[in-house]
């Protein structure tokens, strides 16, 4: 019996203002996604959020690709 292929996920991030989200995607599919607005520190937040965000989607931080992308928005 073959072994299923290891799931990989693309985890996008935006902290540019006081209102952050993170985008968790498997291909073209977002399976899941948050946004809130920072209260104390963004990295604090962050990281509980995406602790969150991963097991909502039963997703691990090991399943995140490792693309070292740092693809920005040049629109201003």
């Amino acid at each position: 019996m073959a072994e299923a292929a290891p799931r990989v996920y693309d985890l996008g991030i935006d902290t540019a203002a006081d209102d952050a989200s993170l985008a968790l995607l498997r291909g073209e599919e977002v399976v899941g996604e948050r946004a809130w607005h920072v209260d104390s520190t963004m990295s604090r937040e962050l990281l509980a959020q995406l602790d969150g965000l991963l097991v909502e989607a039963g997703a691990t931080r090991e399943e995140i690709a490792d693309r070292k992308s740092t693809r920005l928005n040049s629109s201003h």
